[in-house]
């Protein structure tokens, strides 16, 4: 995973379940053939009157009564303690690869005891509704209290109901882990960077085309104004002039003010799996919010008012450019064929829809959707890929989509990144 640093656990570990009053003991193949080591030598020591292999096999077996002894000692000391562990991450919000601190809290129990040749262990597991994994390993007593340092996983919302601390000896031998419940909620957000360059088209916003003009110094002189055209902004009209001329002129070298028109992006995360692999299904859809980001800025930067929706949202959510950017931390591929919804839009606003190109344009929620909202006049579509193996499928897509009454369906292909 991009930007995720530190070993991943051992496999040789086997957790059979836990409880939060019942914490689960558990020791690794290495234990068991060490005490049958130990054993052995000591019967085997016995029998033959060899002063070496019972002193082996008492030695060994010391070792292994100690790990085993204090072990248990650290899990019925900390068995209440334990629960009152908090752990948070700062930044909650950051983008993927950045430098984030894992914060744990004990409440007023202060630090945990710790035995020679004991460790004890924060485990936290992270995953998004797309498959992405966040791990991460740390010392709940860390040195100064600063926290432990993580990197930000790839952009997503990731949950984890339940963490975990361990007790264990530093052999490896044997192990105590507790299970600690988490609010079922996503719990650190790697949010999208924006693509360097919004995506060149232009959207119906308030029933008008967008207009770009050149900054101007207000004016009232004649030769500044021409003849009003249907489209221009009414609060440009120069009533006075409109009062002894009796036709209608637009103020010609002022700045159109920003218009108060709303418009809708709602993201379609569905990747086909006939063209997109999972791990290429999860790209794309970031590739999705980027440009959705690029584009939330440039318009709230024209004065539009912008909100933002996608599979899995019950209503579109509306906000700042920075409350948008943290919402598109949510979105997660899915497949084509899932039984997903766009959210409803119950408001007259301008719509663009961003999607993947696909093989099969039937059943599925952006066709769902266009079907819901026919009332919706102007809806426009962009399908963005990269490279040139989804040119086909997207200019395919396009020429479906267009005959659709309404809807103007256009595709964008990006270079590799």
């Amino acid at each position: 995973m991009r930007g995720l640093k530190g070993s991943k656990p051992s496999k040789s570990w086997l957790w059979r379940g836990t409880s939060l009053s019942r914490p689960f003991f558990s020791s690794k193949p290495l234990g068991v053939l060490l005490i049958i080591i130990a054993s052995l030598s000591l019967i085997t020591g016995n029998l033959r009157g060899e002063l070496a292999l019972i002193l082996f096999g008492a030695v060994l077996l010391s070792v292994i009564a100690y790990c085993f002894i204090l072990v248990m000692i650290l899990t019925i000391i900390h068995r209440k303690k334990v629960y009152s562990i908090t752990v948070r991450f700062s930044p909650e919000y950051a983008t993927g690869s950045n430098q984030g601190t894992v914060l744990c809290e004990k409440g007023d129990n202060g630090k945990l005891l710790h035995l020679p040749g004991i460790l004890i262990r924060y485990e936290i597991r992270l995953k998004t509704l797309d498959g992405r994994f966040f791990y991460h390993l740390f010392d709940p007593d860390y040195v100064g209290g600063k926290g432990s340092s993580c990197v930000f996983p790839e952009r997503g919302a990731y949950y984890g109901a339940r963490d975990k601390l361990l007790i264990l000896d530093i052999l490896g031998l044997f192990a105590t882990a507790f299970t600690l419940p988490q609010v079922n909620e996503a719990r650190l957000f790697s949010i999208p960077c924006p693509a360097e360059k919004a995506p060149p088209l232009q959207v119906h916003s308030g029933g008008s085309e967008q207009r770009r003009e050149p900054h101007f110094l207000h004016t009232d002189n004649l030769i500044d104004h021409r003849p009003y055209i249907p489209g221009d902004d009414p609060r440009r009209i120069n009533w006075k002039l409109y009062g002894h001329a009796g036709d209608l002129f637009v103020r010609e070298g002022e700045r159109e003010p920003p218009p108060h028109s709303r418009l809708v992006l709602l993201i379609d995360t569905q990747a086909d799996p006939g063209i997109f692999s999972p791990e290429a299904g999860r790209r794309a859809v970031d590739l999705l919010c980027e440009n959705a980001l690029a584009l939330i800025f440039e318009y709230a930067g024209e004065g539009i008012e912008i909100s933002i929706g996608f599979e899995g949202l019950t209503e579109i959510r509306e906000g700042t450019p920075a409350e948008l950017t943290s919402v598109l931390a949510y979105p997660a591929a899915l497949p084509l064929n899932s039984n997903t919804t766009l959210p409803e839009i119950t408001v007259d606003t301008a719509v663009l829809i961003l999607a993947l190109p696909r093989l099969n344009a039937e059943n599925s929620a952006l066709d769902r959707f266009l079907k819901n909202q026919g009332k919706h006049k102007e809806i426009d579509i962009l399908f963005i890929f990269q490279g040139d193996n989804f040119d086909e499928a997207a200019a395919i897509c396009t020429q479906i989509y267009t005959r659709k009454p309404g809807v103007r369906a256009q595709r964008l292909r990006l270079g590799t990144r």
